[in-house]
């Protein structure tokens, strides 16, 4: 799980569980705290948990 460009997934979880603290419920907010003190290894979890797609934030390395 070493090529996840964690900061950009920490930063849309944030996003994404404050547009629902507004939208659906105040539970979100307590979702983004974990968000904010998560571990790499559990970003991964609640980003899956979550319905988020982590080839989107696979770090792509080029080979030449």
């Amino acid at each position: 799980m070493n090529n996840i460009d964690y900061d950009r997934l920490r930063n849309d979880l944030l996003n994404y569980f404050s547009s629902l603290a507004f939208t659906v419920n105040m539970a979100a907010v307590l979702e983004s705290d974990r968000v904010k003190k998560a571990s790499q290894s559990e970003l991964v979890s609640i980003a899956l948990e979550n319905g988020f797609d982590l080839e989107d934030y696979t770090i792509k390395i080029l080979k030449y």
